[in-house]
């Protein structure tokens, strides 16, 4: 499968993402603060760098993603699926 790609630091802040299928993109240090991610599919795709400080991810299925250096400080992971995601790398704390 190809893999879509973002420019890179693509500025995409207060963007909504509602249900959207983004399986295997590359959103690589792009900004996505506040970001209304509710139920996207992220599957396998690389966020390393990414800053989400203050999004919405409920729901959304993150499986596999690369999270490494992200910001997801205030991020609403409620319900997200992070099955395989390695959560010692990404900032979390306020």
């Amino acid at each position: 499968m190809k893999t879509s790609v973002f420019k890179p630091y693509a500025n995409l802040p207060n963007t909504s993402f509602r249900g959207a299928y983004l399986k295997n993109v590359n959103l690589r240090r792009a900004n996505l603060e506040n970001a209304y991610l509710i139920d996207a599919n992220f599957e396998e795709s690389d966020l390393s760098g990414a800053n989400l400080r203050g999004a919405c991810l409920i729901g959304a299925n993150l499986r596999k993603a690369y999270l490494a250096h992200a910001d997801l400080r205030g991020t609403d992971l409620t319900g997200a699926d992070l099955t395989g995601v390695d959560l010692k790398v990404v900032k979390r704390r306020y």
